[in-house]
């Protein structure tokens, strides 16, 4: 499998292209295939790179207008959800369906607030939320937590910053499957050179954003006719199970699915898994 992913990665850069668009004198890069056709927004977690969707693109581009966008420097999510809902508009990619994992999660439950007539379906893949049953308590240590943290990646030089953060995210990658994790390790390599320590920084003041000013209710969709997947798992180090749970209790309704025995990165370890539950999804 590892040799078929290096195959399917050039396979990919060589029939996709980055595009951009410029909403409020920011670009926003984004790779698209299967123009035409429904809409699909992949949205990437805090790395905040969309090409990691290749395996997806490649199974879903026949049936969807499938869009990954890397996320620029912006520091504001209502910003951040016009822009990607632009990008959407510009591809006439509307109405549109949203897969949104970890931090693109939290996007995704944004969007489908401020564009509900857009939005189709949401499938949010091992990701957290804010609830208005939250403490205050529990919500001043997260964004304390997180303010520690944005203050020393300002003061501390990027090249230490980042090899912590591989550091993190070499423990993630080793959950993967054991076949794949050479190609996975130099891969995420890679994909931490692409990003800066701006680009960091504007990540966590998102994370501090969303924290500080938004407060979902079960009665927030109620008038949406959209529905929604949660794909979750037992065995997610970064997702504790107190914030899994806040989700589902968000989402009542939603079909949930709950993966044993892998983590934080199911997406990319159980593909086959997830194209077979979002092709079910979206489709029927």
């Amino acid at each position: 499998m590892t040799g078929d992913l290096f195959s399917m990665l050039d396979t990919f850069r060589q029939t996709h292209t980055t595009r951009e668009i410029t909403w409020q004198g920011t670009q926003y890069p984004y790779l698209i295939g299967g123009k035409g056709k429904p809409g699909l927004f992949l949205l990437p977690g805090g790395l905040g790179i969309g090409e990691p969707f290749f395996p997806y693109f490649l199974e879903l581009e026949e049936q969807f207008t499938v869009i990954a966008p890397s996320y620029p420097a912006v520091s504001d999510l209502d910003e951040m959800a016009a822009g990607l809902d632009q990008m959407a508009r510009e591809e006439g990619a509307i109405p549109y369906s949203l897969v949104g994992q970890s931090a693109g999660g939290l996007f995704a439950q944004i969007l489908v607030r401020r564009y509900p007539q857009h939005v189709n379906s949401v499938v949010l893949s091992h990701t957290t939320t804010v609830t208005k049953d939250f403490s205050q308590e529990v919500i001043a240590a997260r964004i304390a937590g997180m303010k520690k943290r944005l203050r020393l990646l300002q003061l501390i030089p990027y090249c230490f910053v980042k090899r912590s953060l591989m550091n993190s995210i070499s423990k993630i990658v080793e959950t993967l499957r054991p076949d794949e994790l050479a190609f996975w390790t130099v891969y995420f390599e890679y994909i931490f050179g692409l990003r800066t320590k701006q680009n960091q920084i504007a990540m966590l003041k998102l994370l501090i954003n969303f924290a500080s000013h938004y407060r979902f209710s079960p009665n927030d969709l109620e008038k949406w006719p959209g529905k929604i997947m949660i794909i979750d798992s037992d065995s997610d180090a970064s997702i504790p199970e107190n914030e899994r749970q806040a989700v589902r209790a968000l989402y009542p309704s939603a079909t949930l699915h709950t993966l044993e025995g892998v983590g934080h990165l199911a997406i990319l370890s159980e593909r086959e898994t997830y194209l077979k539950l979002i092709r079910a999804f979206l489709i029927a």
